[in-house]
């Protein structure tokens, strides 16, 4: 089970998710560093300053993508569910982020974690499964150009629970990649990703899969 509250308003832990290898590996904080980072903005600087290699291409594999949320996300008051996202600029080589609405960040806390740190490409249409502590990477080539509703739709169907819900993002200005992540928990309303076109840029031509 989810514990219905986070103790100094974190989860107390991360994933870090290899598309290349396909390996998920989930990693505890500790209150030193939850003290120093918060959370959100703060967890998506650390990580792409400290862990991402000089140089890179910011469309290629070695681009680091990191959902990360606040210590506030999840609790029950207005305007609570935000969370953030972030990676390297295609645009001005520098880190990028944006921020998001809805319900993911809220459930993402819910299921366990305050961060996804995910590197790598995927070989195949993959989508993440995230529920009660776990995480798995799923085939997604059944749904991959499917519309979110018969994305969420055929994923429901195949997991074989209606209260799964994804957060997929249609990137814009003839990137025809797309990202879907689906949720084990109930939520009220579905969400499109949104932020500067430089992150849809670096998320659908770093990874080309869907997760």
């Amino acid at each position: 089970m989810v514990a219905e509250n986070f103790p100094g308003g974190y989860a107390g832990k991360i994933a870090r998710i290899d598309l290349t290898s396909g390996n998920v590996v989930q990693e505890e904080l500790n209150e030193i560093f939850y003290r120093k980072y918060i959370g959100g903005a703060g967890f998506v600087a650390h990580y792409l300053y400290n862990e991402m290699k000089p140089h890179i291409d910011p469309l290629g594999p070695e681009n680091m993508l990191v959902f990360a949320l606040g210590p506030v996300t999840g609790v029950t008051l207005p305007g609570r569910g935000r969370h953030c996202f972030g990676a390297k600029s295609p645009l001005t080589g520098g880190i990028a982020k944006s921020e998001v609405g809805e319900f993911w960040g809220a459930e993402l806390k819910r299921a366990g974690f305050d961060a996804l740190i995910i590197t790598g490409k995927s070989p195949k249409p993959i989508y993440l499964w995230i529920k009660d502590n776990e995480i798995a990477i799923k085939e997604a080539s059944h749904v991959w150009g499917k519309i979110t509703g018969d994305t969420q739709a055929a994923i429901r169907q195949e997991l074989g629970d209606p209260a799964y819900r994804t957060i997929k993002s249609i990137l814009e200005k003839g990137l025809d990649q797309e990202m879907a992540i689906a949720t084990g928990v109930p939520v009220s309303a579905g969400a499109f990703l949104r932020g500067p076109q430089e992150l849809f840029a670096s998320i659908a031509e770093a990874r080309k899969e869907v997760f």
